[in-house]
């Protein structure tokens, strides 16, 4: 929410006037009989645009700004009692001294929908689904003109080698930026635009002449037609003027199309904005390029969220997690319903055209890889339409920087240098409304040769932007300390990056080291719902993530709960503190199915860990040893050579060192094979050196092995998985003696202890600084 909302009375004016919109929707829709789907979504949608343009048009009209949108357009469409109450609302607004956020009205009114109750009435329910399918996170606008400034800054700096603090009213500068043209290909509200305007008129020029040139040579598009409006209305509001000759086009621009607005218009109104139909791509493409590509592209993958789409229009569908019981619901649907199930047809249909149509197009040929991340596809048509001396800066998902999967497109841009500079955020502080463990980085890319660029990490606040330094890194210092994907790591500063350029000199990769190694991830709960049961009948328990912790294979359970308990969304299990059991599963897979896909293990011990993690946890890396048996996707799991490998293995994944490492490395908040494969490791000839360790004498692994055995002395399941090259230990606590193999596997790194000190230093959640300094 936007702080002047947020922080004063005008949120209850805000609620007045979100409730007043409400409840004139809900009198729209019920003065109807019940509503196919397809009827229902055009009726909204068309309300929430009609709304908007209506408080748009009479806002302005009180700031005494003519706008393009007549009159009539009011008149037209509602009775006199909803513009009087409106009017009446903003008049408020005004007597606040506040200017009307129109754009978080819109968000508020995006997230709730209706359903038709068993009264005969429609209601409202809070659902952020139709936001999600439009990308509509809008940017804050001090973030959008911090980044704004970056992307000016590196154009000038390019064009005329001169600092953007040094050229206010610079003739040449003045004159290039004049005839420029500026391209937003998902305008939303338009504040990548407006904070394109606002550096221009801070550091370069504020005449009224020149800044009405600039307006003239914006563009933005977005497959929403009341973001068109709402782009038009800030814009406006912002230059007190509401004819600004700005080209607006509503549309999607990953296709090409021969369509005409009004087709577009109501494919848009029926929420079906990955309709190919939708394409704007050839009237960009006839601009003959652009010099500044900006903007916040959506950030979702595409690809149609079945359940999302049915959590509205029919939630008993919704909640059968089982795809294939699902399906037999549909299919039903399509007997019984068949105008609801076109509407569905439709819109799986245009998911599926759109990513065929994608991956044939020699446009996408970096981005249209594996599953479709929309903000990569963003990126390489923006730099498809960038001209020769133009800069694009697009915020997106930092998987774009980080993720092997995004490899190709990454790539692409080292090779041709095209990088200026990467700044990566977290999301700890909420500057979008989204999961705080989420990242997003803004990206400069340039057609002039780069060959070094600058990267800004672990910004959680645009007030420390400014005092974060930048990591100077190229293309040859990427491949030294990520020799497979070349992606950024996530390293904040220089002594992290040399600790990385160190560790990757003197220690070969996981993938290298222990090339034996069988990774998997057999068990998907939704893909395999055909063989899977919620009563046990002929089925193998299923393990999942929550069961485990570090050394620990019995850490919670499902015991003890209720059917609704167990089977909620994100249901939580009962950890297991004295008397530990093996956990009782919710989950049992055909027997006869398991032996089919788990085949090619033959081992009888198997390493897993928790798939799902983040850098910023108590710690990242949470490993352990079970007998092979099935696991679902919240768990990876690999099988080393043998036993004696396991154990050395399951050691390294549990120290902090390999945690930290991981931490400098993994993108997201998936731990994947592909992250564990690029980690430099010990060698395993390194375990076979004597020491004398707490007094005894014994190889690294045999301190290590006699320490793991202590472990797991309460769970039988693991007698097997240890040999006789041990010794007799025993502790009174199992944080000391995750300690001790701690020590014992930095002796295998040959670090020394001041080294694994500042290591242990990162886990401030973990260790306390008392614990540091008394074991460390």
């Amino acid at each position: 929410m936007n702080k002047d909302i947020a922080n004063d009375l005008n949120a209850a004016i805000y609620d007045s006037l979100i409730t007043y919109l409400k409840s004139i929707i809900l009198t729209e829709v019920n003065k109807c009989n019940k509503l196919s789907w397809r009827e229902l979504v055009v009726k909204k949608n068309s309300l929430n645009y009609k709304l908007i343009t209506i408080i748009a048009y009479l806002y302005l009209d009180s700031k005494g700004i003519t706008w393009k949108f007549k009159d009539e357009n009011i008149n037209e469409i509602y009775s006199d009692n909803y513009t009087v109450g409106i009017y009446e609302i903003l008049k408020k607004i005004n007597g606040n001294n506040q200017t009307l956020d129109l754009s978080y009205v819109y968000q508020r009114l995006l997230e709730i929908d209706l359903v038709y109750g068993e009264d005969n009435r429609y209601h409202f329910v809070e659902d952020k689904h139709h936001r999600d399918n439009l990308g509509s996170y809008y940017t804050p606008l001090p973030l959008a003109k911090m980044l704004t400034k970056n992307l000016l800054s590196n154009f000038i700096k390019i064009n005329f080698d001169k600092d953007i603090n040094n050229v206010k009213n610079d003739p040449s500068v003045i004159a290039l930026l004049r005839n420029i043209k500026v391209i937003d290909l998902s305008v939303g509200s338009g504040i990548f635009l407006l904070s394109y305007i606002s550096v221009i008129k801070e550091y370069i020029s504020s005449d009224e002449d020149f800044i009405r040139d600039v307006y003239k040579s914006l563009y933005g598009t977005d497959v929403d037609p009341v973001a068109i409006i709402l782009s038009e209305y800030s814009i406006s509001l912002y230059e007190g003027n509401g004819n600004l000759g700005m080209h607006l086009i509503l549309g999607n621009p990953l296709f090409s199309s021969s369509s005409t607005f009004e087709e577009r218009y109501s494919l848009a109104q029926e929420s079906r904005y990955n309709n190919t139909e939708m394409g704007v791509l050839e009237e960009l493409l006839a601009t003959k390029g652009f010099d500044i590509v900006l903007g916040n592209p959506p950030w979702e993958k595409l690809r149609f969220e079945e359940r999302k789409f049915f959590k509205v229009f029919s939630p008993q569908i919704s909640q059968i997690s089982n795809k294939i019981k699902r399906g037999v619901k549909v299919k039903e649907l399509q007997n019984n319903n068949p105008e609801d199930y076109l509407y569905y047809y439709d819109i799986t249909s245009d998911y599926s055209s759109a990513k065929q149509k994608i991956k044939k197009d020699n446009i996408f040929s970096c981005s249209a890889n594996g599953e479709l991340n929309t903000y990569s596809l963003f990126y390489e048509l923006s730099l498809i339409l960038l001209k020769r001396n133009g800069v694009v800066g697009l915020l997106v998902k930092s998987s774009m920087v980080k993720t092997g999967t995004n490899s190709k497109l990454f790539r692409e841009l080292l090779n041709n240098k095209y990088l200026c500079s990467v700044d990566i955020f977290l999301n700890k502080e909420k500057i979008f409304k989204i999961d705080s463990r989420e990242e997003f980085a803004f990206v400069v890319s340039a057609k002039s040769k780069n060959n070094n660029f600058f990267v800004k990490s672990g910004i959680k606040t645009l007030d420390t932007y400014e005092s974060i330094k930048s990591v100077e890194l190229n293309k040859t210092i990427l491949k030294s300390i990520n020799p497979n994907s070349w992606m950024i790591p996530n390293n904040t500063n220089f002594e992290e990056l040399n600790f990385l350029i160190n560790m990757y000199k003197n220690f070969r990769t996981f993938e290298d080291v222990f090339d034996e190694a069988v990774f998997g991830r057999l068990v998907h709960l939704t893909n395999h719902s055909k063989y899977i049961y919620e009563v046990k009948q002929d089925g193998i328990p299923i393990y999942e993530g929550k069961f485990i912790e570090r050394y620990d294979s019995m850490y919670s359970t499902f015991k003890g709960m209720s059917q609704d308990e167990k089977y909620k969304s994100k249901a939580s299990s009962i950890v297991q503190k004295n008397v530990k059991e093996i956990p009782e599963s919710r989950f049992f897979i055909d027997s006869q199915f398991w032996d089919k896909i788990s085949k090619n293990y033959q081992n009888r011990y198997t390493l897993m860990w928790r798939s799902l993690t983040s850098v910023s946890n108590r710690r990242t890396m949470l490993a352990t040893v079970l007998p092979f048996s099935p696991t679902s996707q919240s768990i990876q799991f690999l099988q080393a050579k043998n036993n004696k490998e396991t154990i050395i293995l399951l050691s390294i994944f549990n120290s902090i060192i390999f945690d930290y490492l991981i931490r400098l490395k993994m993108p997201g908040i998936d731990l994947t094979q592909s992250v564990i494969k690029d980690i430099p490791v010990p060698e395993f000839e390194n375990f076979q050196e004597v020491i004398i360790f707490e007094n005894q004498k014994g190889t690294i692994f045999q301190h290590i092995q006699s320490r793991v055995y202590w472990l797991y002395e309460e769970d039988n399941r693991m007698r097997e998985l240890f040999d006789d090259d041990r010794y007799r230990y025993s502790n009174n606590s199992r944080k000391i003696c995750e300690i001790e193999i701690d020590k014992l596997i930095a002796k295998a790194y040959s670090m020394n202890e001041k080294e694994l000190k500042k290591v242990a230093s990162n886990f401030s959640a973990y260790y306390s600084k008392k614990e540091i300094d008394l074991f460390f």
